[in-house]
């Protein structure tokens, strides 16, 4: 639990899909809002309804729990970094906010200023597509000398 400058206290609850049939994540909402009234608000965010698809692969959940394992991480040495000596946690720096993502093979948390930076959001692509330097491979894989992509420059083959 810690403290922000609007004095809002903050928590996180995590829950499997399967461990209750009676505490459901509606059910643990609305008990969270009614016993806190005043002095704090919950919301539900159902993480299954956020994926396209049928139910989570084994893959899916090692990399959920990787995220997780790495979120965790992160807020622990957020909180070390940023405790205030009367046990308030004060984060206020630009990494206060990030976003975890896979980088290569790391997952890593990037700042949401540097995320908002290299980000086409219209698109909602990165800037930086290093795929792209691959394109020129999906020609020769699918044997269609004719595919061209914006911005490549082909060379033509004489007969």
């Amino acid at each position: 639990r810690s403290s922000d400058l609007s004095g809002i206290l903050r928590g996180t609850i995590v829950r499997n899909e399967k461990c209750s049939d009676h505490y459901t994540t509606n059910f643990v909402t609305s008990l969270y809002n009614a016993e806190g009234r005043d002095v704090f608000v919950a919301r539900e965010l159902v993480l299954g309804h956020l994926q396209q698809g049928n139910f989570p692969s084994p893959f899916d959940r090692s990399m959920g729990a990787k995220y997780a394992v790495q979120a965790v991480r992160y807020l622990s040495s957020k909180v070390a970094e940023n405790l205030q000596e009367d046990g308030t946690v004060l984060a206020v720096g630009d990494d206060s906010a990030c976003v975890l993502g896979i980088r290569g093979r790391t997952i890593v948390s990037t700042p949401v200023d540097e995320l908002a930076q290299n980000t086409d959001f219209k698109h909602r692509l990165p800037l930086d597509q290093w795929w792209l330097q691959l394109r020129p491979l999906l020609k020769i894989f699918a044997r269609r000398k004719e595919l061209e992509f914006e911005g490549e420059e082909v060379e033509q083959e004489s007969d």
